[in-house]
């Protein structure tokens, strides 16, 4: 299944969800309080169509999830790809790593930015090093949203190499379409801009789109699945 004949698949799944959660909004508005009138809800009518109703939507969504699944890139910010999700879990788990048991005792529920900024600057070499043995310009480009998430500190050997890698004449010429090639064009500038006045300590964002997002963005026009970016570094 190509990319059109998924983006289509799962247009028709998401208007089959819409149908059957209006048909159980008017089943729920026309039986009141939904009282059964018999000895067990097994045999009332009304509940058994809106088990129905719960059934096929969750069986939907599951085959929905199933081909989202093999979605690569939906968004052309920095992280609208599966490839970047993949970059900042293993930064996270570089820094996560050296955490004290302290740290993380007293933080059960979630980490501060603060503590993930002074983990993230103990770590500082680690996760230069581990962007370097990727031989990508994504590496970089996720590192630097890493980096800024949290306003920690960012060296100008840094700054310079992922300014190198996030040039566009890199990948202008990738996008055939004009409203990807618009679009990517965007962020790239936007997140060059945000690099190039990025201080230590401002914690800067870049904009971060997920695949519903996209998908709900566009709505009946369907169009989230894109093109994916050739982000290899020539040696």
């Amino acid at each position: 299944m190509d990319r059109f004949e998924r983006e289509n698949t799962i247009l028709k799944i998401r208007q089959d969800v819409d149908i059957l959660l209006e048909n159980r909004d008017i089943i729920e508005a026309n039986c009141g309080q939904l009282v059964c009138e018999k000895d067990s809800c097994e045999d009332c009518i009304v509940h058994y169509k809106l088990g129905f109703i719960e059934k096929e939507v969750s069986r939907l969504r599951e085959k929905a999830d199933d081909l989202l699944i093999k979605c690569d890139t939906w968004s052309y910010t920095i992280m609208g790809n599966r490839r970047a999700g993949w970059l900042w879990s293993r930064l996270f788990d570089i820094m996560f790593r050296t955490l004290k048991d302290e740290e993380i005792d007293q933080y059960p529920h979630k980490l501060p930015d603060g503590l993930i900024k002074e983990a993230i600057e103990r770590n500082y070499k680690r996760l230069v090093c581990f962007t370097n043995s990727q031989i990508s310009r994504l590496a970089y480009q996720v590192l630097e949203v890493f980096l800024m998430k949290y306003g920690a500190r960012m060296t100008e050997d840094v700054r310079k190499r992922i300014l190198e890698f996030s040039s566009w004449e890199d990948e202008e010429e990738q996008l055939i379409y004009k409203r990807e090639w618009e679009e990517r064009k965007l962020y790239l500038f936007d997140f060059r801009e945000k690099v190039k006045k990025y201080k230590e300590g401002v914690k800067t964002t870049v904009p971060i789109e997920s695949i519903n997002d996209v998908m709900d963005r566009y709505k009946d026009n369907f169009f989230f699945e894109r093109d994916s970016i050739n982000y290899g570094i020539k040696i």
